[in-house]
């Protein structure tokens, strides 16, 4: 399941560039967690095309990124 403490869309900054980002929960499987958070990420955004999209794990969590 993804991560709904923040309802908010949170940013970073990775390898240089701004990303909005959805985790994953911490404590599964990193392969149950990617799909559910790139499906998460996905819902959010109003098209797909033209977006740089990249995964990270950072604690046992992963990230489903996007470039902003």
């Amino acid at each position: 399941m993804i991560d709904q403490s923040s309802n908010k869309d949170q940013t970073l900054q990775f390898g240089g560039f701004e990303v909005v980002y959805v985790s994953g929960e911490r404590g599964q499987p990193i392969p149950e967690q990617a799909p559910a958070a790139f499906d998460a990420l996905e819902a959010r955004l109003p098209t797909l095309k033209k977006k740089r999209f990249y995964g990270v794990v950072i604690d046992g969590a992963y990230r489903a990124c996007v470039a902003v």
